[in-house]
């Protein structure tokens, strides 16, 4: 049994500010230069988040003027932001990444098949991207997959039946982070 051991309020406050202060991609790529400052430190970031409770503090909040959940903008967006516009594209089965450009500023709507795709690929990339950096998330959409016969997430997706392909990237995503 994994005993939790719960940081002070100075370890939970220092964290806090080191993700204030710097971005948490210039950190990865610090700490990937420089292994001995990282030994210990996703040790202390995880516990001040865990003391944190429940409560999704890092993820970013919608306005309430877009509803319940994201709009489709919003979901293109974080997408592009994420995995780039040309992986989008593919996934979303258009040509080229200005049509995935108009999509995040709204000046244009995906079909509502397309939209059904993106929304799913936005899920999983938050799913991954909640249990790993930043970096992992386009990787592992490009890379082959044993739950996926040694395809790609984004090849599957963007070949395959939606009814298909949805719930069997979503399977393989989810083997990935352990749930």
């Amino acid at each position: 049994m994994v005993q939790r051991v719960s940081p002070s309020e100075d370890e939970v406050r220092n964290a806090l500010e080191v993700l204030i202060a710097a971005d948490f991609g210039v950190i990865v790529r610090v700490l990937q230069r420089e292994p001995k400052l990282a030994s210990g430190f996703f040790d202390r970031m995880r516990r001040a988040m865990d003391s944190l409770g429940d409560e999704d503090v890092l993820t970013p909040t919608r306005s309430s003027a877009s509803g319940p959940g994201p709009t489709t903008a919003e979901i293109v967006d974080d997408l592009r932001v994420a995995l780039g516009a040309k992986l989008v594209a593919y996934i979303a089965r258009v040509s080229d990444a200005r049509t995935v450009r108009e999509w995040a500023e709204a000046t244009r709507r995906p079909t509502s098949a397309t939209e059904e795709r993106l929304r799913l690929a936005h899920r999983v990339a938050t799913l991954i991207g909640q249990s790993e950096v930043d970096a992992v998330v386009p990787t592992w959409f490009q890379g082959m997959n044993p739950h996926l016969a040694d395809r790609s997430p984004a090849r599957v997706l963007h070949e395959d039946p939606f009814e298909e392909a949805g719930s069997r990237v979503l399977a393989a995503a989810s083997a990935f982070v352990g749930e």
